[in-house]
């Protein structure tokens, strides 16, 4: 159990950096490579298939990891065929649109047409990719899930790097290196899906289902997207490209802890669906006590990577393209407050509180939004990193709020503490 536990820790803790170290090593890279507009336009592009990305499926896909422990495997491979018709469809519907309304989305983003199908299409394979992977996660199947996103890492570093700097391709081999590194990413996790559910069952049966589940948090996926991508759209808007290719290369940093944590979130998912799932004071009390055993953990990760930030962005980074120590320091904090709001989702998509937690996300959206209008014209950068880090407290302690009304049992006593503190030492014994 415990030698199972650690292996799942160290392969989506790989699969994590591997994801991350994406981001890290192409964005110098195409700093070096590129000139500043294309460099920004790549950013922009990026920001636009997070920012899509939510619309396919229509928060359908949200439904999987928590139906997988409550259906049997057949009618559970309806349910994901029936997620992945939903997927294909919106994909359809949204390039439609595209097509139709191409003009006015140039003008906006400043992409041609062809531009933004590729956006489309990168949007639609990491949506199946998603979609899979939350079921590899649910399965316990951690091989899977890092074979697949290792995979993405590396395909998406060495296509993007020999086409542009050995074909000469520039913005477009950037973006066709982007679009390879999403099609592996979803072939594999389709691979290793396919191994334990069948596809081939379709059936249209449970889509209204998976619409009811997921439409609320439409909003939730495209509010999350925004208060991780609002600063660089208000960047762009309130400062000049150079900027925005700065601030980007700067704020991909502080983002590592966060994507780093949320993999250990999905070594904690399964064991805490199951403890809810039990519906009994004693399990529940124990899923509270892995809360608080996390929140240690991200608090000592994060002081950790502060330390080795800033001399890890003047070394990778190149010159011109570092912004101040107080710009990576509140995406730093941003981040911690992202990572702590993670774990309490868990609990809210479990006990189906969907529209809560669309409201928590909108709510620190909107606070986002007001804070960048207020902050970004007099203080740019700094201003957009103050505003990502306030929106994300604001997240984290709404959805504590919402999270600590989905059990029945206290959250602060001292008998709580004694237990966290006993598991801490635990696992500080194991892994010494």
């Amino acid at each position: 159990m415990k030698s199972s536990a650690l292996r799942s820790f160290v392969l989506y803790g790989v699969s994590g950096a591997a994801a991350s170290l994406m981001p890290l090593v192409i964005t110098p890279f195409l700093a070096s490579q590129l000139n500043v507009v294309d460099l920004a336009n790549y950013i922009l592009a990026t920001t636009s298939i997070a920012l899509v990305t939510p619309f396919l499926g229509l928060g359908a896909a949200n439904i999987a990891p928590v139906r997988f422990v409550t259906l049997d495997a057949d009618v559970f491979s309806q349910l994901i065929s029936g997620v992945i018709l939903v997927i294909l469809g919106s994909a359809f519907l949204l390039l439609c649109i595209s097509w139709t309304g191409g003009v006015f989305l140039q003008k906006m983003w400043g992409f041609d047409i062809e531009t933004i199908a590729v956006i489309i299409g990168c949007a639609l394979l990491l949506s199946l990719a998603l979609l899979f992977s939350s079921i590899l996660v649910s399965a316990g199947n951690d091989r899977g899930y890092a074979l697949a996103f290792v995979s993405f890492g590396i395909v998406t570093i060495f296509a993007t790097v020999i086409l542009v700097a050995q074909f000469r391709l520039g913005l477009l081999g950037a973006f066709t290196g982007l679009f390879i590194g999403y099609f592996v990413l979803a072939a594999l996790s389709l691979k290793s899906v396919a191994v334990s559910i069948s596809l081939t069952r379709r059936s249209v049966s449970f889509i209204p289902e998976a619409l009811r589940f997921g439409l609320p948090l439409m909003l939730h996926s495209f509010s999350l997207v925004v208060i991780g991508y609002a600063d660089r759209m208000a960047m762009v808007t309130w400062a000049d490209k150079s900027a925005v290719a700065a601030y980007g290369v700067t704020a991909q940093f502080a983002v590592v802890i966060g994507l780093l944590c949320h993999s250990v979130t999905k070594v904690l998912q399964p064991r805490l669906y199951r403890l809810l799932a039990a519906g009994n004071e004693q399990s529940d009390s124990e899923a509270v006590d892995l809360v608080f055993v996390y929140s240690a953990f991200v608090c000592v990760a994060s002081a950790a990577y502060a330390v080795v930030f800033s001399w890890a962005l003047e070394i990778i980074a190149p010159s011109g393209l570092v912004l101040g120590p107080e710009v990576y320091v509140f995406n730093m904090i941003g981040a911690l407050f992202y990572s702590l709001y993670l774990v309490f989702t868990h609990f809210i998509f479990f006990k189906s509180k969907t529209s809560s937690l669309g409201m928590v996300t909108v709510a620190a959206a909107i606070v986002h939004f007001f804070l960048l209008w207020a902050l970004t014209p007099r203080f740019q950068a700094v201003g957009a990193a103050v505003s990502y880090a306030i929106s994300a407290l604001t997240m984290c302690l709404f959805a504590f709020i919402v999270a600590k009304g989905c059990v029945r049992v206290p959250w602060w006593s001292v008998d709580r503490l004694k237990s966290v503190w006993r598991r801490m030492r635990q696992v500080f014994v194991y892994l010494g």
